[in-house]
């Protein structure tokens, strides 16, 4: 059964990562990012490649459910908003940090402000995992 609830949570959290992702990069702060892009040529792909966001969400998620798990906050939306927001703020950080050291693909305004907004994306999608991994997976 715990199987079955990192499962269930794995895919609520992917769902709304992935929605949210598009939402929050994809629209709403898109022109920021492109008008604080790095030197780097052609950084985006047209189309976008949907099957490997996709999958990246998922591992996000499942991620997320794991240490949502391991915390004990499975059921409360907001112990697992609390969890999201760390887990996603930090993991920004790590990657824009080292991004930022190694490449030109942001420069240092979008390298800072962007793991605050990971951290709000992963909060939310923190609260779904929680809840859904509160809650008996289906049989």
């Amino acid at each position: 059964m715990k199987g079955n609830r990192i499962l269930v949570a794995t895919l609520a959290g992917a769902i709304v990562a992935f929605v949210l992702g598009y939402l929050i990069w994809g629209l709403a702060l898109a022109g920021f990012f492109e008008s604080n892009a790095g030197a780097a040529l052609n950084l985006m792909k047209e189309p976008f490649n949907l099957g490997a966001i996709a999958l990246g969400q998922l591992a996000g998620a499942l991620l997320l459910a794991l240490v949502i798990q391991r915390w004990g906050e499975g059921g409360s939306a907001g112990g697992g908003a609390k969890v999201g927001a760390i887990v996603g703020f930090l993991m920004a950080l790590s990657y824009d940090l080292t991004m930022f050291g190694s490449s030109n693909l942001m420069n240092l305004t979008a390298t800072l402000v962007d793991p605050l907004i990971s951290g709000v994306h992963f909060a939310v999608v923190g609260g779904v995992t929680a809840v859904a991994l509160g809650r008996p997976a289906p049989d």
